[in-house]
């Protein structure tokens, strides 16, 4: 069976590696807009000889029979998905979060488990039969760091074994469950603003959903600059009705507590003006006000 492989990303470097000389993987390709996620993967492949595209419609060159997917932003068209079996890996639970940014947005919902899903491409947004899926579950302790690479982890033990029972006919494909169906679109920078009248769950899970180095963080407004919280910790009160989004406790070593619509966040770790501070030490005391706009 001929392979292709398309996208970018430590799981797609891990692909290549595992995979390399135990199946016929004729060609690889990525998108321009990834080319940074690419890099090793694309040295993999020269020195391996392994030929190079820069659009899947130059799969037509090789007669590939199945073409593995995972961080590959085109969408594939139909004539294309009735002509090879395209594989993707989606990093959600399917049919949760199907969409762009799917692993994000079940963060930013609180999601006790988290994982990835190897599925058939069809003509819908990440809705084919699901070959397999690995979970794990989070703890308030994890952030969208510590969550993939957890996942990573999971990913490195299971591809090669399954992707084989794939291709050998071993594992087929099952159809996902639509009444259990989520969508989620691409996020946008504005999607990161905080709007502090929101719960201090919601807003500790947009946090930590949004840690660096994948994005600068979810932002708020301070003097009319973007201030970005950059980590945070739940901190238990009563419901109370106070200003929301002003500094309402300072704690020096530990952090500042803002306001929330119910209780209070305590943010230990800010990022303003492109440089980070511990935030008991950047607000020297209380009454400075966060803005959502």
């Amino acid at each position: 069976m001929k392979i292709a492989v398309l996208g970018s990303g430590i799981e797609i470097f891990t692909f290549l590696e595992q995979l390399y000389t135990h199946t016929n993987i004729v060609v690889f390709g990525y998108d321009k807009s990834t080319e940074n996620g690419a890099k090793d993967s694309i040295d993999f492949c020269q020195k391996n000889n392994i030929p190079i595209i820069n659009h899947y419609t130059e799969l037509d060159n090789y007669q590939v029979d199945l073409v593995f997917m995972l961080s590959y932003p085109p969408l594939i068209p139909q004539n294309y998905i009735d002509k090879y079996l395209f594989v993707n890996m989606h990093m959600a639970l399917l049919p949760k979060y199907r969409g762009m940014h799917g692993g994000t947005w079940a963060l930013v919902n609180g999601e006790k488990y988290h994982g990835f899903t190897v599925h058939k491409v069809d003509a819908g947004m990440d809705s084919g039969d699901i070959y397999y899926q690995e979970s794990i579950e989070t703890t308030l302790e994890d952030d969208i760091n510590t969550i993939r690479a957890k996942i990573f982890e999971k990913f490195k033990e299971t591809i090669k074994p399954q992707f084989l029972n794939i291709i050998n006919g071993t594992t087929q494909p099952k159809p996902q469950d639509e009444t259990q169906a989520l969508f989620v679109g691409r996020r946008k920078p504005e999607d990161s603003l905080i709007n502090w009248q929101d719960t201090a769950l919601n807003i500790f899970n947009l946090v930590r959903a949004l840690t660096p180095p994948y994005t600068k963080g979810a932002f708020t407004f301070y003097k009319e600059k973007p201030l970005h919280i950059t980590k945070a910790i739940l901190y238990p009160t009563p419901n109370y009705i106070a200003t929301c989004g002003q500094i309402v406790g300072n704690f020096k070593e530990k952090g500042v507590l803002v306001k929330c619509g119910d209780g209070v966040l305590l943010v230990t770790e800010l990022s303003y003006e492109d440089v980070t501070y511990s935030a008991g030490d950047f607000f020297k005391t209380v009454g400075a006000r966060l803005k959502s706009n």
